[in-house]
């Protein structure tokens, strides 16, 4: 009976250990019309794999789901597959590839560095997944699992990211540079007022 109990419990623990769950909280500002180039925060990425070798990390845009994912160590394979399943209907949402052909077939949704990752076998991704291909509840939360593996048999343990599609009331970078070149404006038109009036009235003593 104890031996069951301990193989229970010795298989909860794996099962519980085989998955990386993360919470995006976070929302980013507006993706550039240039690219992605979202400014990420390297020491802040998830770690997650079998030893912590891969990291990532996700916020919230208008555009979508925003995040970039890297591997911490050399990778000794040359080719990565990334799969995105929606959780609720278990649909793929998409598959992202990585391999050093310079004919690789890319999607809309990610990019990667190939010259970095040819060098030093070090992958560094970005993606973006639109809100309309999420699913969610009621409560507009969502939750999509990210499976790693590569054509020389490694598999990652799943990784799961959960959050609420709505957005937070965050700031326009565009807004407050308006604010600033306003208040600039109107001050700059105060002073010459004030100059024009201040020689008036030294041209009227005189």
């Amino acid at each position: 009976m104890k031996k069951k109990l301990l193989t229970v419990f010795v298989l909860i623990i794996s099962v519980i250990n085989a998955q990386n769950t993360y919470e995006v909280a976070s929302d980013g500002r507006r993706i550039q019309l240039d690219g992605f180039l979202l400014e990420w925060k390297t020491d802040a990425a998830k770690p997650f794999g079998k030893i912590g070798e891969w990291g990532c990390d996700a916020i919230k845009t208008v555009e979508g789901l925003s995040g970039y994912c890297k591997s911490r160590q050399q990778l000794s394979c040359a080719d990565w597959t990334v799969v995105f399943t929606d959780r609720n209907s278990r649909i793929e949402i998409v598959k992202m590839r990585f391999t050093h052909d310079s004919d690789a077939v890319t999607n809309a949704c990610y990019q990667y560095d190939r010259e970095l990752f040819v060098s030093s076998g070090k992958l560094v991704s970005e993606w973006v997944i639109p809100w309309d291909r999420l699913s969610v509840n009621n409560s507009n939360n969502y939750t999509m699992d990210i499976q790693v593996v590569s054509s020389c048999g490694d598999t990652l343990p799943l990784l799961a990211i959960t959050g609420n599609k709505n957005l937070g009331k965050t700031k326009s970078v565009w807004s407050g540079t308006a604010t600033r070149a306003v208040a600039i404006a109107v001050l700059t038109i105060l002073f010459v007022i004030m100059r024009r009036k201040l020689r008036k009235r030294k041209s009227q003593k005189v």
